[in-house]
């Protein structure tokens, strides 16, 4: 039984590593529909009506029980998301892949100081401590040789991203008890969508005839399809059973595989300042999620056991 246990929980870690692989696949997606003609709006607009219709279709049942109050909270957080996608796009225009993924993952250390606001749930020494680790790392992130240390205008927008981000988060923290993750999920992604779509007929629409259709296709249809829409499928199943902080661990991985797939595909060169602030960025996260204490508890006592 023991045995059938560890493979399940094996299975489950593998499929979040899946999800942290196709995420990292995403940012090097985002920077071809952008190289293709796509403006971000125009982006964004493709990935959440590919993922809305496919939730709509999964989650039928669930969606046509919504209440008006859930519909309001879901477009809440689904102008978050709009913000923060927005931001984050922007910034990949100015910015590399590798540096839009690890500063995008900085906002899993914004996570406790936006709580202690919303929540009153103050932040620990450790939590403190593995912020300023986070932001050193993004200090190195964007030193260049010859230049010093300059955050661009698309490092800026990622930041900001990272903290529209950790505010959703938060958000979802007060509302996860007032609708199915489904639901939740399908209103957010029609919002962005509906928000993304009237932008574009307001700011963009003498633009669509630049887009080079047939090579921004396969971008969007992965960021809609793997990206946005069967990750979130994976993400829910496999977090019903996997602790919280397992599951953030892995899922974090997903800036270094954003990292490594965009110095593959030849958008970006590899560099010290990459792999030294990644790697500060990333044990930030790492640091951040477990709770050493508990690990040293639970040695105590298997060494006990073993005596």
């Amino acid at each position: 039984m023991n045995q059938e246990k560890k493979r399940s929980t094996l299975l489950l870690d593998l499929l979040l590593l899946l999800v942290a692989i196709i995420w990292g696949g995403g940012f090097p997606a985002v920077q071809m529909s952008l190289k293709a003609g796509l403006t971000p709006l125009m982006s964004m607009f493709g990935r959440f009506s590919i993922a809305t219709l496919i939730m709509g279709a999964a989650f039928y049942g669930d969606i046509k029980k919504a209440t008006v109050e859930q519909v309001k909270y879901g477009m809440r957080a689904g102008f978050l998301v709009f913000l923060a996608f927005l931001t984050q796009t922007m910034g990949m225009k100015y910015t590399t892949p590798s540096n839009n993924a690890f500063l995008t993952a900085t906002c899993v250390v914004m996570v406790p100081f936006i709580s202690w606001y919303m929540l009153k749930m103050r932040p620990s020494g450790k939590h403190i401590a593995m912020t300023m680790l986070s932001f050193a790392g993004a200090i190195v992130l964007a030193y260049s040789p010859g230049m010093g240390i300059a955050l661009n205008i698309g490092d800026i927008l990622t930041l900001i991203c990272a903290f529209l981000y950790a505010l959703h988060v938060s958000y979802l923290g007060l509302i996860s008890d007032k609708m199915p993750p489904s639901l939740s999920a399908f209103i957010q992604f029609a919002t962005a969508a509906t928000l993304s779509g009237f932008s574009i007929l307001f700011l963009e629409s003498d633009m669509v005839q630049t887009i080079n259709f047939m090579s921004a296709l396969m971008p969007v249809l992965y960021l809609g399809v793997f990206s946005t829409a069967l990750c979130f499928f994976i993400q829910i199943y496999a977090q019903q059973k996997v602790a919280p902080t397992a599951a953030v661990i892995i899922l974090s991985t997903e800036s270094v595989f954003g990292s490594l797939f965009s110095v593959m595909l030849g958008l970006e060169p590899m560099r010290a300042s990459l792999i030294i602030g990644g790697g500060m960025i990333l044990s930030s996260i790492v640091c951040m999620e477990i709770n050493f204490a508990n690990l040293r508890l639970n040695k105590s006592e298997a060494e006990k056991e073993k005596v």
